[in-house]
């Protein structure tokens, strides 16, 4: 069963890694050329607080990470969005 709940979580946690890679892209092209290095760099501060990168990190401690990350992702989104 640990092995079967093990497999799942990293296929969520794989999810979690495709979706917010087309959130980012999509982001990045919306925002203005000139923000584009701040919505970069805000996302990879956030990341790295959130250890979502880090194996060392438990995969629901990730998983929560990358929600978070998310959320974050489109709070910046909007306030850099071009308008």
């Amino acid at each position: 069963m640990e092995k079967y709940v093990s497999h799942l979580q990293r296929g969520l946690l794989d999810t979690f890694r495709k979706i917010l890679a087309e959130e980012y892209s999509s982001a990045r092209k919306s925002v203005h050329k000139n923000n584009v290095r701040a919505l970069e760099q805000y996302i990879a501060q956030e990341a790295a607080r959130l250890r979502v990168m880090n194996e060392k990190n438990s995969v629901d401690n990730r998983i929560s990470g990358y929600i978070e990350l998310m959320e974050y992702l489109s709070k910046a989104h909007k306030q850099l969005e071009t308008k």
